[in-house]
């Protein structure tokens, strides 16, 4: 069975920072990033449990090319997938877990 895959608002503004500093590294990788992003998005639409939990209740999946998780939480009752961040992995775990606790 499909999810719903919802953005909040902090996942979809990370996003955007993220596309907008790669385009200026190099014209065009910003929407290369945007496009990896929303292709790991349909992976989580499939079968979200398989990823690993980082905080429960939330999972992680990695980019493959970029240097970014996708952090999510599985809402069951409502079939759908809750994007809280997309995360830089260099980026201190412990800011990432007060996050997801607001």
């Amino acid at each position: 069975m499909a999810y719903n895959i919802v953005l909040k608002k902090q996942a979809h503004q990370s996003l955007w920072e993220a596309m907008d500093w790669y385009e200026g590294q190099s014209k065009g990788l910003g929407s290369e990033l945007s496009q990896e992003f929303y292709d790991t998005l349909k992976k989580l639409n499939e079968n979200p449990q398989r990823f690993m939990v980082v905080f429960a209740p939330f999972r992680r999946v990695l980019l493959k090319r970029f240097p970014y998780k996708i952090v999510f939480a599985v809402d069951e009752p409502h079939q759908r997938v809750v994007v809280a961040a997309l995360w830089h992995v260099k980026r201190n775990s412990e800011a990432l877990e007060k996050l997801l606790k607001k």
